[in-house]
């Protein structure tokens, strides 16, 4: 019986000093609605580009920056090798509806986060796509918007044909 009292009381002196509660600010009404308020306005400078990763089978690594009526390729890594190579491209060269949604995407009128489920596959074979919203800081966040993945998936594959384009040319000008 003791031992319970013994250790009621230092269980209860323990989680009194361990307790660090600030007091409670009284915060006025509108202090509250100024807040959401700021909360609620959408940069729509926010971001400067996508930066796209497949990994595994088709290896490719490239930032897409927006440009007014283009866009900028800067290619970092293909078929495993590091790259530099930039390419501007008109925005007519790709398909219009997922140009329109990263363009929405990039201004903030599309959020980038969804809830994704994730895979419960144990041996993970193939391919992995990434992409990233680059901030103007440098920084990314990581898209899981379903619907801008799948216009970056077909961007990848115009990307592709530039890049062939490109690689044809630099060939037949060496000839």
């Amino acid at each position: 019986m003791k031992k319970i009292l013994y250790t009621l009381l230092f269980s209860s002196v323990l989680l009194t000093c361990c307790s660090n509660k600030k007091p409670v600010e009284n915060t006025s009404s509108n202090q509250i609605i100024a807040s959401i308020a700021i909360d609620s306005v959408v940069d729509t400078s926010l971001y400067k580009g996508v930066y796209f990763v497949r990994q595994g089978g088709g290896n490719i690594e490239f930032e897409l920056i927006n440009q007014k009526d283009s866009l900028t390729i800067q290619l970092h890594k293909m078929q495993f090798k590091d790259t530099s190579l930039t390419l501007n491209c008109s925005k007519l060269l790709f398909d219009s509806a997922s140009i329109a949604l990263v363009d929405s995407l990039l201004q903030g009128s599309l959020p980038i986060k969804e809830e994704v489920q994730e895979s419960k596959r144990i041996l993970m074979t193939g391919t992995w796509v990434y992409t990233y919203a680059i901030k103007h800081d440098g920084e990314m966040d990581t898209i899981t918007l379903k619907r801008a993945k799948d216009a970056m998936l077909t961007i990848e594959d115009s990307v592709r044909i530039q890049l062939e384009k490109y690689s044809t040319n630099a060939q037949d000008s060496k000839e």
